[in-house]
């Protein structure tokens, strides 16, 4: 992946996953984005991106992204319980 890309895709994930920063949604998905997942089309568009940042934001109390080079795009989560 282009160095720039990656950039890009850091950038998008620290400020939509990480800060939950909703507003820039336009900044990074077209209005029409369909998200292609396993067999399925789910479109939305910038609404359905601003649900799953919601959703996310509400459910873990600090989300980091860690980027790995690859020509695909996905997100997945992994929580660490504490016993405090």
């Amino acid at each position: 992946m282009k160095a720039d890309m990656l950039s890009l895709l850091r950038s998008a994930n620290a400020a939509l996953l990480e800060r939950g920063e909703a507003d820039v949604i336009g900044d990074y998905f077209s209005p029409g984005y369909i998200a292609h997942i396993t067999g399925k089309d789910i479109s939305g568009g910038h609404k359905m991106i601003r649900e799953i940042v919601a959703m996310y934001q509400k459910s873990f109390a600090e989300i980091t992204t860690t980027l790995e080079r690859s020509f695909r795009v996905s997100w997945g989560f992994f929580t660490v319980h504490s016993a405090e």
